[in-house]
């Protein structure tokens, strides 16, 4: 699709009428997200995210996720790409992953998602009211009603084990759901030749490096290596990619900056090593010095019997004088409540 037909197709977009189809596959995508509770995965709620074809009905991606993220969108959204190609638009409601709304009198600016569909072409289409998204909330309704049968079927018992149910369930439902398109044209494209996916649906913050040619990304300092064409990116912004799988590549004007993990700075190693010594003088006093070991075995017995107490059931400053036992509880019980 040459630019011109996309910017026909994006205008013939925005002029069809909400309560009409698509007329061509991959012109409209529509997110849904199914909310009723599904058989316990891992103890906790679990939903599918889906992204359905508006011409056809048909479910063109999904995934299981305990949380609604961004990380968990990227990861549908590659899912779909993967398997269909790059869509003309994706419509859904203005959730905070997909739409930053400023407070008064601040300028909006895009949130990760937002950025790569833009990077990608992918126009953004919000709805205004929930039941502007009728057609696809009735689609994931009928969708989620068969899928809780088939995972109560299958055992599933971990969000892996779920998504493989899904994988097989969804070419089923499309076959039975899915109507045809009014078009047989196809309007999903493929990624570029020069485009990475893994660079787009990313996490991507711009950092300026240090004089000692190192970038802070939040606890990580990455050292960049000097090459052949820059022996020093000192001064210059520079691109921090967090990758899905929490890897990161450091870019510069669309080029990999080899990197690596920069040694800890003096001040942390001060900390790191002041907690040692604290540790190291407790099971001095309380462990070391208040036992005779009659041998090596005897030893090891009597110290692993003190590291369970200590990491059990000792009451920690840091921990507010709790165990670490309580803390751990009760931590789980805050869990469940947020969860719910």
């Amino acid at each position: 699709m040459t630019v011109a037909e996309r910017d026909v197709a994006l205008a013939n977009l925005q002029l069809t009428p909400a309560h009409h189809r698509d007329f061509a596959t991959g012109r409209h995508i529509k997110r849904g997200a199914a909310e009723a509770r599904f058989p316990p995965i891992l103890g906790h709620a679990a939903f599918p995210r889906q992204a359905v074809d508006d011409a056809t009905g048909k479910a063109a991606s999904a995934l299981f996720c305990e949380h609604e993220n961004t990380r968990d969108y990227f990861l549908l959204m590659r899912s779909l790409i993967q398997r269909y190609g790059i869509p003309v638009a994706l419509y859904t409601d203005r959730h905070s992953v997909f739409k930053h709304i400023p407070i008064s009198g601040q300028s909006g600016s895009p949130t990760p998602f937002s950025r790569a569909m833009d990077e990608l072409g992918i126009q953004m289409i919000f709805a205004l009211s929930p039941q502007a998204k009728g057609r696809v909330e009735r689609t994931t309704g009928t969708f989620q009603d068969r899928l809780v049968t088939e995972l109560r079927l299958s055992g599933a018992t971990t969000i892996e084990d779920a998504n493989v149910v899904l994988k097989a369930f969804l070419d089923r439902f499309n076959e039975r759901f899915g109507v045809p398109a009014q078009e047989p044209e196809v309007s999903y494209r493929p990624v570029d030749t020069g485009t990475c996916l893994d660079r787009v649906l990313c996490f991507k913050h711009s950092r300026r490096v240090a004089k000692d040619n190192t970038v802070k990304y939040r606890w990580s300092t990455l050292q960049l290596l000097p090459g052949t064409e820059r022996p020093s990116y000192a001064g210059l912004r520079v691109d921090v990619l967090e990758g899905l799988d929490g890897q990161l590549v450091v870019e510069h004007e669309g080029r990999i900056v080899p990197s690596q993990e920069a040694p800890p700075r003096s001040g942390i190693l001060r900390s790191i090593n002041g907690h040692i010594e604290s540790f190291n003088g407790k099971f001095r006093d309380e462990c070391l010095n208040l036992r005779w070991f009659l041998d090596l075995e005897d030893a090891r017995v009597t110290i692993a019997e003190w590291r369970t107490d200590y990491n059990r059931d000792w009451p920690h400053s840091v921990l507010g004088y709790m165990t670490p036992l309580d803390y751990r509880q009760d931590m789980d019980r805050n869990l469940s409540l947020a969860v719910v």
